[in-house]
């Protein structure tokens, strides 16, 4: 008797509370959260779309940036190894001279 009594309370508490918050999945406070959530995540998009053009012309400036700056290490490149070139026919150049001085 005690069981039942414990069922059909525990059933009409669980029933209670289901008519009560009938129709209402969130609370106040997480509608408010939720419209605040929404408010947000629209006022980032508008701010994206207006920033859009200006990510497109700095993306662009960057490429040039990139370009130009891979334009100087090729030409640096190129500029090492003429050194290098110069820098072997100077030394064959002394040992020759250094080979027909000493002869």
């Amino acid at each position: 008797m005690v069981t039942t009594g414990v069922c059909l309370g525990l059933a009409g508490g669980w029933f209670g509370f289901r008519w009560r918050h009938k129709g209402r999945v969130f609370s106040k406070t997480d509608r408010e959260y939720f419209q605040n959530l929404l408010y947000r995540s629209e006022s980032a998009e508008a701010k994206l779309e207006t920033m859009e053009p200006e990510l497109d012309r700095t993306r662009d400036r960057a490429n040039i940036l990139e370009d130009s700056h891979r334009i100087i290490q090729e030409e640096l490149a190129n500029e090492r190894q003429f050194n290098l070139s110069l820098n072997a026919d100077l030394s064959r150049e002394r040992g020759h001279r250094k080979f027909l001085e000493d002869n």
